[in-house]
């Protein structure tokens, strides 16, 4: 309608020569009636072509020039509960857009800001975030802050099945059912299964039952799993527990040595009996309390069979040294070698023998000599065919002859540098 004159449209006299070409007007003429020429062209201007576009530049763009959500969508003909419709969708706000990606019922809470789902999702498990610039980079039936809005910002999953990040900077990397709720701040659960953090935490479960350490914060929990501190670079890592920071930066810690074999070593199953227990092990690596040993670090006594020991070492029992043989010859025997033995049985001489000095001398280390020969025995005193340090000294200065079944008991001196006869029979 209100048309100045009459137009005349000709068609083209052939088909078009290429797919996606439409009519266009190549020529015009007259002032009414009008004639028009319609010749077959490829379109142009400012589109986007299907088969790619080569006249663009950096401020192209797809989307619409008002502040609506874009959307991309695909196989719109399909059912709604399968991977089609819309498969992105760019919502623009006041401070940063929400991106939502994957199955199109996956969503963002009104008034959130920043969220981004990279996809993932499916019938009645869809992703979802809360909070202000949440994220969620996949799997199915995850989300990220809490509802009812609140400032639970900033959560993260990354991907796998059921898993919540509820808190404010809290991650949950993957696995299935894991949950970190509204309280469980700066926390992360890496992987794993059916555990739920508290605050400023950090855990793995690897067992298919739940497991809910949420009410107690400040905690790394493994469950189901062995932790192991290997090296490959030839040097044994260590377990390190620091002093409290208000007294400095000192540590205990526990690392292993080159080993021949693997060694485990098994806590005992209850608190020990009495004060200053001490702990035991199997050759198994089975540690328990001991019941007949204990140590008073108070006074530093051991106690045998006693759990208050009055001297350095209270033995509420027997003892035993056990016995070491030393062969003997006639004559004299120099700097005798009894090694780190206390009872010293000697044997061998066909005719009567003396002992002129004793090594392995340490200040209070006491030795007992029985002679079980049918000779006599003679304790030398100061005798000089011996070094100074493992001479004897005998009562009044003189030699001590002890017959056969006969027993001298001795005992070192440091400061002497000389060992003193206690007894002889």
């Amino acid at each position: 309608t209100g048309q100045t004159g009459d137009i005349y449209y000709t068609l083209p006299s052939n088909p078009p020569s290429a797919v996606n070409q439409v009519l266009t007007a190549s020529a015009f003429s007259g002032t009414g009636p009008y004639n028009v020429q319609m010749s077959w062209a490829l379109p142009a201007g400012t589109f986007w072509d299907i088969n790619g576009n080569s006249n663009v530049s950096g401020e192209n763009y797809i989307g619409p020039n008002i502040n609506v959500p874009f959307e991309v969508h695909v196989f719109e003909n399909d059912v709604l509960s399968k991977g089609s419709h819309r498969v992105m969708q760019y919502t623009p706000n006041g401070t940063s857009a929400d991106l939502i990606g994957g199955y199109y019922a996956n969503g963002f809470d009104i008034g959130i800001v920043g969220a981004t789902i990279g996809g993932g999702g499916y019938n009645s498990n869809i992703n979802f975030v809360w909070n202000d610039f949440g994220t969620i980079a996949g799997g199915a039936g995850n989300s990220v802050g809490t509802t009812g809005g609140g400032t639970n910002s900033y959560a993260t999953v990354s991907g796998g099945s059921a898993n919540t990040a509820g808190a404010h900077y809290s991650v949950v990397g993957g696995g299935y059912n894991n949950t970190i709720g509204s309280s469980g701040v700066y926390s992360v659960i890496p992987g794993g299964e059916n555990l739920t953090l508290g605050a400023n935490s950090f855990g793995v479960n690897m067992s298919s039952t739940a497991v809910d350490v949420s009410a107690s914060a400040n905690t790394a929990y493994f469950g189901d799993m062995n932790l192991w501190l290997g090296n490959v670079s030839n040097t044994a890592r260590e377990l390190r527990f620091y002093e409290p920071s208000s007294s400095g930066t000192n540590y205990t810690a526990f690392k292993a040595i080159a080993q021949a074999a693997n060694i485990t070593y098994t806590l005992p199953a209850s608190l020990p009996a009495a004060n200053s227990g001490l702990m035991i092990s199997s050759t198994a690596g089975a540690l328990s309390w001991g019941s007949n040993l204990a140590w008073d670090n108070s006074n530093y006594r051991l106690g045998s069979n006693t759990t208050s020991p009055n001297t350095t070492v209270d033995d509420n029992g027997d003892l035993a040294i056990r016995e070491h043989g030393f062969t003997a010859g006639n004559g004299n025997n120099n700097n005798i070698n009894i090694g780190s033995y206390s009872f010293v049985r000697i044997s061998g001489p066909g005719a009567g023998f003396t002992i002129t000095g004793i090594g392995s001398g340490v200040d209070g280390k006491m030795v007992i000599l029985y002679n079980s020969t049918a000779q006599n025995m003679t304790i030398s005193h100061n005798d000089a065919n011996s070094n100074a340090s493992n001479r004897i000294f005998a009562k009044g200065g003189v030699n001590l002859t002890i017959g056969q079944y006969g027993v001298a008991t001795l005992i070192y001196n440091a400061t002497d540098s000389r060992w003193i006869v206690v007894s002889t029979n």
